[in-house]
This record gives structure tokens, C-alpha cells and sequence, in this order.
């Protein structure tokens, strides 16, 4: 369990955290625990039981070398750029998947075989016992291999290195047992190999040049990219900015995080309204609404502690005005007993936006949040003229909410969804001291604004049906499709 809760957590900074990936991992430990017990039985019958315990010692030296060779692989390819063929894409990633679950196979040969060893001196009605006792004791090594990694291990020490200690607890039950029954050739042989092999630990990660920081959270593998004119924070396989600060904060560049401004335009309240950013990232939203409209209140919710750290240490976060909450968005929501009149929405854990928060019960949870006269803004996205998540949020929306416009930026990857219970209006003549920028920039937008009428042949999504993942899980499958 801990190989598989890893492996995730490996591949992911290379292929990402759709579900795709996880049915990937999960159908090929399966079917390596599959063939596993199949070989552990047979082998059972025909070897000394020192044999099992030789075979999870190699188990043990198979997963490091295995694991850390594949890291080191793809970092260099990923580094070097050479990945952008899809059809090498698809191939290297169920190959990888493959091979960082191989030592599965090994372990799981273990089943069969310890109920063997365990039921030799016992009679035949006791071996259902004997079965039930080792799988229970299983079960509690399952749940330990479940939640240590993902929860301790991996934040504190890296996938990398909890895969090594995982390794070494592996071979130590096998070193005992191999002690124990005599066997101290295999344990020193044993031991020598796994300490050499530990040593692919020391070659150097493949880096690339713009990376400053490489770390991980509970929920993330975090990338920081330093350019010229900008710092990129990026997740996990680095395929979105998940916030972004230029060097020259002198000049207006319109981006996703500009364009939130855009949201105060529709607010009928203008006396200083308080503004909720659901998935504050590193801070890029609450910069321009801190810079453009600084009396307004602010708060934050982030449900990466760790990002909200970088946050503060490399963009500024810690010296704009605004309250942060580390949690989850909705959890936060059913808390708080402030209400707003700007909701920000940019929760994507890419290329998903989370099930439970594009709900009709989210949206509804929105709407009685927000102040007379307020307004909510869904980034959502969108893959080339693929609406069907735009549409289905619009008319989820539009069951709690009177109005709803589209904007589609011009990166052609993000559509913009406000949400708002009157019709818009030139609201922003209304606001004092209004930039120069942000009048030009709503003029703009104005023009491609598109109100969404209710179209009852949409389906909306449920708290008892999500739709979300399903709808982006299809369109990464009709991408599948075309590569073949």
C-alpha cells in the first residue's frame, strides 16, 4: 500500500493527478497482486520457505533501484523536452506505472506462501484461523502503508526517500527471518546489494534552470520557476500557472488573475465590500485586488498550507491585506457567518475543478454567502472549443442564481462564469478612484460578455452526482482516442 500510495505521488509531477492516472496505478498493482499470489502459491510447493523471504529482501533492492532509476528517467526527459509526442506520452506512462509497481509482485507473492508456512504443524480446520490472522495483521500493515506515507513521510522526508525507508523496513523483516532461520550469508549478501544500490540516491536530479524551489505537501508536488520578467508557481506536472507575479509591478499585463478584477464591475455595493477568494494559490488574485482596490477586505482560503508558505516567502502574500483561511473551500463556506460581495472561485487541481465544489449545493452554499446585490466568479476550464463543463456549471448555477454571463479569455483555455442575482449593468462607473487600466479592461470585456440562457437539455450536477470529473475524464479520453 505504500508502494501504491507513492507511486501516485511519483508519477504525478510527470503525468499528472487525473483519475486516469490513479485507474492506471491502481489496475496494474491489482494485476501484479493478481499474478503475485498465483507464483507465491506455486513457488510454495516447490521451494524452502528461505526462498520467500529472499524474495521480499530483493523486493526491497528491486523498488529503489527501479523507482529511482524511473525518477531520474523521467526528470531528464521531462527537462529536456522531449515529451511533447502524445503517442510517447500515453506509452511512457503506462510503462512507468508498470515499472514503479513491479516490487508489488514480489511482495504479494508472500500471501499464499505464510499461510503455508503458518499451517504446516496445524490441523486442517484451523487453517481458515490461521488464514483469517494473517490477513488481518495485513490489514493493519495496509492501513499503515495508506496513511504514513501520504500524510508524515512524504511531506516531511519526499517520495523519493519514503520510498527508500519503505524499502529498508521490507528488507528488515526479510534480514529477521532470514537470521532467524539460519540463513546469515543471505543476510550480509542482502544487506551489501541494498546499501549499493541505495547509492543511485546520490546522482543529481535533472533540474531545469528556471526551477528555484521543488517540494512537496500533503496534496502537492510544488514547482516555483524564476524568469526574467516573472515567478511561475506551478503543481504537480507543471501543465498550468497556478499563480504567477511579474518582476515590473509597474505594468498592467492582463492575465487570468487581472481579469478577477473584473468581478468588482458587477458588485452593486460599493462601500468597502469584503471579497472571498476560494483557492488563493500564492496570492496573484488578492496582489491586484490589494493593489487596484485597497479598500476593499480580503480574505483567502487555501487548502495547501505549504503553498501559502511559498506564498508569502517568494509573492508577497504576507504583506497584502488579507485574512487567510487554510482549508477546504466548502468546509470553510459552511463555517463562516461573514457574508461577501465578490466570491472568487479558482479551486482547479488540473485539469480538474473538485467535484464537491460545482454543485448545485456548492453554488446554492455561494449564493447565501454573498450580500445583496453581490456577485460570484467561476474560473472554469476549458480544452480548445470543448464547453461542456462551461455549460454544465452555467446551468447549475442558473438553478440557484437569476443571471449568469460567460467571458472566454483569449488564452482559449479559461472561460469566465459570473453569477450574480440582477441584471449587469455599468456598474463601474460607480467606483471611486477607478484605474485607468480597469475602465479599458472592462470595455473590453464587455463587448465578448455572453448571458447564458437556461437550457433544460443540459445536465446539472449533484452533490448525489457530480459531473465535473466525468465530463473532463471524457475529454481527456476523446484525446486518447485521437492519438490512435
Amino acid at each position: 500500500m505504500a508502494l501504491e500510495m507513492v507511486s501516485f505521488r511519483v508519477m504525478a509531477p510527470f503525468f499528472g493527478t487525473s483519475t486516469i492516472i490513479w485507474s492506471l496505478i491502481i489496475a496494474t498493482v491489482m494485476f501484479l497482486i493478481f499474478v503475485g499470489n498465483l507464483l507465491g502459491g506455486k513457488l510454495s510447493q516447490k521451494y524452502s520457505d528461505d526462498k520467500l523471504f529472499l524474495i521480499i529482501g530483493v523486493a526491497s533492492i528491486v523498488s529503489i533501484l527501479l523507482s529511482q532509476s524511473l525518477i531520474i528517467f523521467l526528470e531528464y526527459i521531462y527537462t529536456t523536452k522531449l515529451i511533447y509526442n502524445m503517442l510517447f506520452f500515453a506509452v511512457l506512462m503506462i510503462l512507468s506505472s508498470v515499472i514503479i509497481s513491479l516490487p508489488i509482485l514480489f511482495i504479494s507473492m508472500s500471501s499464499p506462501w505464510l499461510i503455508k508456512i503458518a499451517s504446516k504443524d496445524a490441523d486442517i480446520n484451523s487453517v481458515g484461523a490461521i488464514a483469517g490472522k494473517l490477513y488481518a495483521v495485513n490489514t493493519v500493515g495496509g492501513l499503515l502503508g495508506t496513511f504514513l506515507p501520504v500524510i508524515i513521510l512524504v511531506p516531511v522526508i519526499g517520495s523519493k526517500f519514503t520510498i527508500l525507508l519503505v524499502s529498508f523496513i521490507l528488507l528488515l523483516g526479510s534480514l529477521i527471518a532470514l537470521f532467524i532461520l539460519k540463513k546469515r550469508r543471505l543476510v550480509f549478501i542482502l544487506l551489501i546489494i541494498f546499501l549499493i544500490s541505495s547509492l543511485v540516491y546520490i546522482i543529481p536530479s535533472s533540474k531545469d534552470k528556471n526551477t528555484i524551489v521543488k517540494d512537496e505537501s500533503i496534496y502537492n508536488t510544488i514547482w516555483i520557476e524564476k524568469y526574467k520578467n516573472r515567478i511561475d508557481f506551478k503543481v504537480n506536472e507543471k501543465k498550468a500557472v497556478q499563480s504567477r507575479l511579474y518582476t515590473n509591478k509597474k505594468v498592467f499585463i492582463e492575465d487570468v488573475w487581472s481579469l478577477y478584477l473584473t468581478a468588482a464591475f458587477f458588485n452593486k455595493n460599493k462601500k468597502n465590500p469584503e471579497v472571498l477568494f476560494l483557492g488563493l494559490g500564492a496570492g496573484s488574485s488578492a496582489y491586484y485586488y490589494n493593489k487596484y482596490f485597497p479598500n476593499y477586505k480580503l480574505t483567502g482560503v487555501e487548502i495547501d498550507g505549504k503553498i501559502v508558505d511559498y506564498g508569502k516567502k517568494y509573492f508577497g502574500l504576507d504583506k497584502y491585506n488579507v485574512d487567510i483561511f487554510v482549508d477546504d473551500a466548502r468546509m470553510f463556506l459552511n463555517k463562516t457567518r461573514k457574508k461577501y460581495d465578490i466570491v472568487v472561485v479558482d479551486t482547479f487541481k488540473f485539469p480538474y475543478i473538485p467535484s464537491h465544489l460545482a454543485t448545485l449545493e456548492f453554488i446554492e452554499l455561494i449564493n447565501k454567502k454573498l450580500n445583496k446585490g453581490g456577485v460570484a466568479l467561476f474560473n472554469i476550464g476549458r480544452f480548445k472549443k470543448d464547453n461542456d463543463i462551461v455549460k454544465m456549471i452555467s446551468q447549475t448555477g442558473l438553478k440557484s442564481f437569476k443571471c449568469a454571463y460567460t467571458y472566454e479569455l483569449s488564452n482559449k483555455s479559461n472561460t469566465f462564469v459570473y453569477f450574480m442575482n440582477h441584471n449587469k449593468s455599468k456598474y463601474y462607473t460607480k467606483i471611486p478612484n477607478i484605474h485607468n487600466h480597469l475602465i479599458v479592461l472592462f470595455m473590453k470585456m464587455k463587448n465578448s460578455l455572453k448571458k447564458v440562457n437556461i437550457d433544460n437539455s443540459v445536465e446539472i450536477s449533484v452533490d448525489d452526482k457530480p459531473l465535473t470529473e466525468m465530463l473532463t475524464n471524457k475529454i481527456i479520453l476523446k484525446n486518447i482516442r485521437e492519438i490512435f
